[in-house]
């Protein structure tokens, strides 16, 4: 976890199972996006929506 800049939380605080589906998903996006900027060609129309979707 910390390889991919997450601390990880004492066993009692990961009981939450929504929570952990939560952060599952944020973390499967996270990598679909990195994905999508490092081998399609499109990569730089993905990281210009990043940008616009991160100032507002």
């Amino acid at each position: 976890m910390r390889s991919l800049g997450v601390d990880p939380r004492n066993k009692t605080e990961l009981n939450d199972k929504k929570e952990m589906a939560e952060l599952a998903e944020n973390l499967k996006q996270a990598m679909l996006q990195d994905y999508r900027l490092a081998y399609c060609g499109l990569g730089q129309k993905y990281e210009e929506e990043s940008k616009s979707t991160l100032n507002r």
